[in-house]
């Protein structure tokens, strides 16, 4: 070979695709540098025109009323009766004074129909009576086994004796 000659461009060209296949680029890259140019086309028919569904609404369950009763056991116990459950699968019961707005709750567990309430019980030990022979309100909620929540209140509850005695309202 004569010196101050080297191999043609068709050459290097060859060598370098090799060395591309060799590094590890792959063929498919390799041959997309060789090559340099490609075309792609893509065409798409709908054979059917399928109108776009419209969502169906959720219904929103109607909230519903449980009544409460109250019954004197005795002086410092009453019987709050909750009508109209469905199998609760969660509950609470709550007390506030009837001038206040906000109640304190605790879970009832299990839920049942019946609760007993004396003045220890803790939904009047919880900050919101102020000692001064209140009345109370009591307000019992359950989340039903069909998903809704129902809500009852019984009004005027009276707390007296300095927080002996609890009566059902008149």
């Amino acid at each position: 070979m004569k010196q101050g000659t080297g191999p043609s461009a068709k050459a290097w060209a060859v060598g370098l695709f090799c060395l591309t296949v060799l590094v590890g680029i792959g063929g498919t890259s390799a041959f997309g540098l060789w090559e340099q140019s490609s075309t792609a086309t893509m065409t798409v028919r709908a054979a059917v025109s399928t109108p776009t569904p419209t969502p169906t609404p959720t219904p929103t369950p109607t909230p519903v009323g449980l009544t409460l009763t109250c019954t004197q056991i005795t002086t410092s116990t009453v019987r709050i009766s909750i009508a109209g459950l469905s199998s609760p699968t969660a509950m609470t019961v709550g007390g506030k004074m009837s001038t206040s707005s906000v109640y304190v709750s605790i879970p009832v567990v299990p839920p049942s129909a019946t609760l007993d309430l004396t003045p220890s019980s803790p939904i009047f030990l919880t900050g919101v009576l102020d000692g001064h022979n209140p009345e109370v309100d009591v307000q019992v909620t359950a989340l039903q086994n069909t998903g809704t929540t129902a809500t009852g209140e019984l009004r005027r509850l009276k707390l007296s004796g300095n927080g002996k005695y609890l009566t059902c309202p008149v």
